[in-house]
């Protein structure tokens, strides 16, 4: 005991980070429900994952309308009456969107499912979409992203994702205050009929899950039995010319930088390896470019390189913001540190630091039954099996410094990349 006082205890390598096991069922109306059972409090966490983000909307902004206001009104509840009688329940709920998908998310005990449940499924197939709370959330975005265009890195977020996939493309237009200002209920009911439906749902519930849960969560749900018609309007895959972008600022003492090219999503072969790569170059506080850019050259108070996923698409970029007088030198030490991983083998000692970090970051995602049932509806809602994550954690903790080589001389060429400049 006085031993490992002194010394601390004996740190073990992590071998291999294990998803728990789950449940699948499908109710009677056909969706499937995902479920992992644990834990030791009466509590549970319900997720509806809808496929209707923007590949499947027909007019701008219609998704993440739709998202926000579900909650604001049924045709038999009221916003505040949705709002009171979860309340009511000790009940946690919320909307959201990302790029692909709209999710509705409940927390509430095990005891009163079947009262919050009823709620939950009211508010996925009767949204009403209130004129006024369309008028006042209409309101709200147009003033929040008259602040954003102000936002230097916003303004290069924008820019380069239009760059890579084009303003016809789901991933690439962005939202304008004339879209905010056109767009109307009659729309929303619209799009709303046309991407919702049982068909495009999945289901994911964590906790104290009993078999009196499943039923509960059958005989609330079962009569949602409606089908999209909306099928996916992604445009054709094509490779963007590379651009370098300047663009003017409010900000002229502040620059936004920003590189990026088209990629891949998760079910690429390479896509372990990228994540490794891109750790190790700028993905955590001791990566390559914070201890150059940052810590050594204090240009910068962060910068950091990452690959998005999409559902049907990703791309990797290197994002920061310097001040003028550090915006060149910073390019150039961008420039050397990829040329060094494109040359040089990454020492043993900072390659397994990071395998050891990511693995460590995976373990932490999969801390009770409530948090690794996100990782699980990540896999899926990826279209990938269950044991793509064991290959994605292998990988990672397998990778070689030749590969990390090979990766940067493929894909990291900066010649190869969009640059913007704001």
């Amino acid at each position: 005991m006085k031993s490992e006082r002194i010394n601390g205890p004996k740190i073990s390598p992590i071998q291999r980070v294990i998803l728990p096991e789950i449940d699948t069922r499908v109710l009677s109306n056909g969706i499937p429900v995902y479920i992992l059972s644990g834990g030791t409090q009466e509590v549970l966490k319900l997720e509806i994952i809808i496929d209707a983000g923007r590949p499947y909307e027909h007019i701008r902004t219609a998704a993440r309308t739709i998202s926000s206001l579900l909650k604001e009104g049924t045709q038999h509840r009221s916003g505040e009456e949705i709002a009171s009688q979860l309340e009511f329940y000790g009940a946690s709920f919320n909307t959201s969107s990302d790029i692909d998908t709209c999710k509705i998310t409940l927390y509430c005990l095990s005891q009163y499912f079947s009262q919050t449940i009823e709620i939950i499924v009211d508010v996925l197939s009767n949204a009403s979409f209130p004129e006024s709370e369309l008028s006042l959330f209409k309101n709200n975005m147009k003033q929040r992203l008259e602040i954003d265009l102000m936002k230097n890195d916003v303004i290069a977020y924008r820019a380069l994702t239009e760059s890579l996939y084009g303003d016809d493309h789901p991933y690439g237009y962005n939202s304008t205050i004339e879209n905010y200002s056109t767009i109307s209920r009659a729309d929303l009911v619209s799009e709303y009929k046309a991407m919702y439906g049982a068909d495009r749902c999945k289901i994911f519930l964590s906790g104290r899950i009993t078999p009196q849960i499943i039923e509960e969560l059958n005989c609330a749900i079962e009569n949602y039995t409606s089908k999209s018609t909306r099928e996916l309007v992604l445009k054709e895959r094509k490779i963007p010319r590379k651009e370098k972008i300047r663009l003017e600022s409010p900000n002229p003492y502040q620059n936004a930088l920003r590189f990026g090219r088209r990629m891949f999503n998760k079910k690429h072969e390479d896509y372990a390896g990228i994540s490794v790569l891109s750790t190790l170059l700028g993905g955590y506080f001791g990566s390559r470019l914070m201890s150059n850019i940052r810590e050594d050259k204090g240009y910068t108070y962060n910068i950091y390189a990452g690959l998005d996923t999409m559902a049907y698409d990703g791309y990797f970029y290197i994002s920061t913001e310097v001040g003028t007088a550090y915006l060149e030198d910073t390019i150039v030490q961008i420039q050397k540190e990829i040329e060094i991983l494109q040359s040089k083998l990454v020492p043993l000692k900072e390659l397994t630091m990071v395998k050891n970090y990511m693995a460590g970051n995976y373990l932490s995602m999969l801390d009770g039954p409530l948090k690794s049932s996100r990782v699980i509806r990540n896999v899926i809602c990826s279209d990938l099996e269950l044991s793509s994550f064991d290959e994605i954690i292998t990988k990672t903790l397998t990778i070689s410094a030749e590969e990390i080589k090979d990766l940067a001389n493929k894909y990291l060429n900066l010649s190869d990349m969009t640059e913007v400049i704001v």
